[in-house]
């Protein structure tokens, strides 16, 4: 007897829930200003980290035509928050006013 063997495929579903219409409408950006927006988001984020831990910010750019690097001397990011970070159907945010607000996006 011969067996049937199925071939699966595991394909992203991030789509589904970043379409390029919402995530224009949650950046407030056209798509071809995403690259500078990433990058002040990250040195954004940089500054806030070096701030929360007294330090004074020492922090490298890098762009090349594979990607935006961005490095701090902050205290740096737990995994786990990294991890929630990629979670796109969820709102991440570390400061209350975003926080709030995307409490009041999510109440019906």
């Amino acid at each position: 007897m011969t067996s049937l063997i199925r071939q699966t495929f595991k394909t992203s579903r991030l789509s589904e829930f970043c379409p390029e219409k919402e995530l224009v409408n949650q950046i407030g950006h056209a798509v071809e200003d995403w690259p500078l927006v990433i990058l002040k988001e990250l040195f954004d984020n940089a500054l806030d980290g070096c701030e929360e831990a007294g330090t004074a910010p020492v922090i490298g750019v890098a762009i090349n035509g594979g990607g935006i690097t961005v490095t701090d001397n902050g205290p740096g990011m737990a995994a786990q928050t990294i991890l929630d970070i990629l979670d796109c159907p969820a709102h991440r945010a570390a400061k209350p006013m975003y926080r709030r607000r995307a409490a009041r996006k999510a109440t019906p």
